[in-house]
């Protein structure tokens, strides 16, 4: 609790700069609405400066603050909104004047935080006014202007602003606040954001949030995942007679992990984990069922005998080997043609004798440092 009589001499220190800017009669107003709310709710406005009042009620109309006196004086409901609102404003003056004193003497506790020209844009991508915007999420009017402006949200508001990047979450405040926005806009908002839903559940979307948002490191070959790289992959080595499920595996790992050898970072950026029939991409299965499902691939059930069955993996579309580079391209045509010849049970074997699979577990994820014991002889 900070000390009443140095809180005091403070707000003296403030007081020309105050009453310069707001005016004795404002100032009087001001003075009698902490002094109610101490008398009433306990409310510590020693633990402010008179300052922070002052800019936060700058919106507030002085009859708006007199009519929350009379509230506050015969407790009728009538203007118990407007006192909430002044009190809530009241509240997050005092927070941003913390948090802006903390952020001056440490600046990287801004580090985490929404940039007011990041809080514009994302409220202008909405085409939603601040009034609007202020409404939905259910702050004060000035709140949402002075983050704008520059001043420091607070933890549970910087959550809030995280929460509606999410057009999901949006859509569900639009539906808790239907009066918030015009009907109008409200109806060209929820379309825009239905789509936006849509296409952000789309089976390749999730799979970059699920299993490529990791930044560059060991385990991706120093590269973010590239689904179109990965994707011509598979079809550069499926085209034609199709490849069984376990072999296209290897080709892939080979592919990556021999051009991290010559040149320090992975063509796809895939990450690879030791399964017992050698190293595979993490989470294959999922990714070989989005192509199927975009009719990029076909997959098909081929019985060996009794009880013994592989999937192999036909396409008959063309890769674009634009998006490779003339290394990547070098590298895959030479592990194409090193493999050509081998069958699934020869290619796993060969990968059993790789270190990256016998110094790992079952399910570990293969680092790509282990590329440069490769067994393979590149050009």
């Amino acid at each position: 609790m900070i000390d009443k009589n140095a809180e005091d001499r403070r707000i003296k220190e403030k007081g020309k700069e105050v009453r310069g800017k707001y005016g004795k009669e404002r100032m009087q107003i001001l003075f009698d609405f902490l002094e109610k709310l101490n008398r009433y709710y306990g409310f510590p406005y020693y633990d402010m400066t008179l300052y922070d009042f002052a800019e936060s009620l700058e919106k507030f109309t002085k009859e708006d603050l007199s009519q929350t006196l009379i509230y506050l004086e015969d407790r009728e409901s009538t203007f118990l909104l407007k006192f909430n609102e002044i009190k809530n404003a009241c509240k997050d003056a005092k927070q941003d004047r913390i948090r802006k004193e903390e952020m001056n003497q440490d600046p990287e506790k801004r580090t985490g935080c929404d940039m007011p020209e990041e809080i514009r844009d994302l409220r202008k991508n909405y085409d939603l006014t601040q009034n609007e915007m202020s409404n939905l999420l259910g702050w004060g009017g000035a709140t949402l202007s002075r983050y704008e402006n520059g001043a420091l949200q607070s933890d549970a508001h910087e959550r809030m602003l995280q929460m509606i990047r999410q057009p999901s979450n949006l859509l569900k405040l639009l539906e808790d606040n239907p009066t918030a926005v015009n009907t109008e806009k409200r109806e060209a908002l929820i379309d825009k954001l239905t789509e936006q839903k849509e296409k952000d559940l789309s089976p390749t979307k999730m799979y970059i949030k699920w299993f490529g948002n990791q930044e560059p490191n060991e385990f991706n070959g120093f590269r973010k995942l590239n689904l179109e790289k990965l994707s011509n992959l598979i079809l550069f080595f499926c085209r034609g007679d199709g490849v069984f499920k376990t072999k296209l595996n290897k080709l892939l790992f080979y592919s990556d992990f021999a051009h991290f050898k010559q040149f320090n970072t992975s063509i796809t950026g895939a990450r690879y984990v030791r399964l017992s029939f050698g190293p595979v991409p993490n989470d294959y299965e999922f990714f070989y069922a989005i192509l199927a499902k975009q009719r990029t691939i076909d997959i098909k059930e081929i019985i060996f005998g009794e009880g013994v069955a592989g999937e192999e993996i036909f396409t008959e579309q063309e890769p674009n080997l634009s998006v490779f580079s003339d290394s990547e391209l070098s590298v895959m045509t030479y592990i194409k043609n090193y493999f050509k010849d081998f069958s699934c049970g020869r290619i796993v074997d060969f990968s059993h004798s790789e270190k990256g699979y016998q110094e790992t577990t079952e399910f570990d994820e293969i680092s790509y440092e282990f590329a440069n014991e490769l067994q393979l002889s590149l050009p």
